[in-house]
């Protein structure tokens, strides 16, 4: 996927990092939103930014991708374990 965006440019690879780590904070929220209902959305909106931008994703980000499918693959499972679990 990422020599079909970029060839052997990093553009390629960087978009595709950035792209996982979106899906990966996407999934932050929604897990944080179950775990912690609140009527007050801001709350959801500022942790998700703080998970978003918080300085220890930046090696992510840059270049680790097995970071990322291994986060997409616990947040969708707690996320889905919490919405099936507890209905």
């Amino acid at each position: 996927m990422n020599y079909y965006i970029g060839g052997l440019s990093p553009y390629g690879y960087h978009v595709v990092n950035v792209v996982l780590h979106t899906a990966v904070t996407l999934l932050f929220m929604l897990t944080y939103r179950q775990v912690a209902p609140r009527e007050n959305k801001m709350e959801l909106v500022i942790a998700g930014a703080v998970f978003a931008v918080h300085p220890v994703h930046v090696e992510a980000v840059r270049t680790v991708r097995s970071c990322f499918k291994a986060a997409i693959m616990s947040m969708a499972n707690l996320h889905n374990f919490r919405e099936f679990h507890f209905m």
